[in-house]
């Protein structure tokens, strides 16, 4: 039921979105437009509850890719708080991925965040739009 409720959401949301954030992509160089990584920076850090004492200048985003016009992204909330090196693995359409604990891993569209592996799953990112996520992230190490 839950499922259901999360894929009609998301459907209502791409049916009505009248905004394509494709054209605030710089394609060569691989980074997003200054506006739009400070809007993705703001809407992070309401979803993290917007913590006293920091902003969304603490938000770090690396960049993965635009997808179908999602945005693939790995962020955090830089809190001071010493990262351990715990890491957490992720099979997303038969890709492993490992992640900082401390890191979230989403795709985001019209001011929302949304799961890889939901977004896999329901269709809106292909294994492809997976594999070139992961070589993505391989290669850039």
């Amino acid at each position: 039921m839950v499922k259901k409720i999360i894929t009609l959401g998301i459907a209502i949301i791409m049916l009505f979105s009248t905004a394509s954030f494709s054209a605030c992509k710089n394609e060569e160089e691989g980074s997003l437009d200054t506006k739009l990584e400070r809007r993705i920076r703001q809407d992070y850090y309401a979803y993290r509850g917007s913590p006293r004492g920091f902003s969304a200048k603490n938000v770090s985003l690396g960049y993965v890719g635009t997808y179908n016009d999602w945005i693939a992204a790995i962020l955090s909330l830089d809190t001071g708080v010493i990262n351990t090196g715990a890491s957490f693995d992720v099979t997303i359409a038969g890709f492993d991925f490992k992640f900082s604990s401390n890191s979230d891993c989403f795709v985001w569209k019209d001011g929302q965040f949304y799961d890889w592996r939901d977004t896999y799953d329901q269709g809106f990112l292909s294994q492809n739009d997976i594999g070139s996520i992961h070589h993505r992230l391989n290669n850039s190490k």
